[in-house]
């Protein structure tokens, strides 16, 4: 789903990220600048650069944008807490055993 459907469907939006559409939008100029700052000293990989690059979003990147990388991370956490919290009684279970 794309960012700008995000906006339309401010239900979803809440459900998918956690956070309001209008919660979101206020997010995205800190999510930039944090998101351009750590992407020009360090790797996707994280290793530290040898030196200071500027961050580039390509066009043809899955995720054009940097508030459609904001809203990805954003469901990434909402999405990753709930699969622990589901888990969670699977895995002590089979530890148990």
């Amino acid at each position: 789903m794309k960012y700008e459907q995000w906006l339309t469907n401010p239900t979803r939006c809440k459900a998918m990220t956690g956070y309001s559409v209008e919660a979101l939008q206020e997010l995205v100029p800190y999510f930039e600048q944090a998101h351009n700052e750590y992407l020009s000293r360090y790797h996707l990989n994280g290793k530290r650069r040898s030196g200071l690059r500027q961050f580039v979003l390509y066009a043809n990147s899955p995720l054009p944008s940097v508030a459609e990388r904001l809203a990805f991370h954003s469901i990434l956490l909402q999405t990753q807490s709930l699969a622990r919290t589901i888990c969670r009684p699977v895995w002590y279970r089979a530890a148990a055993v």
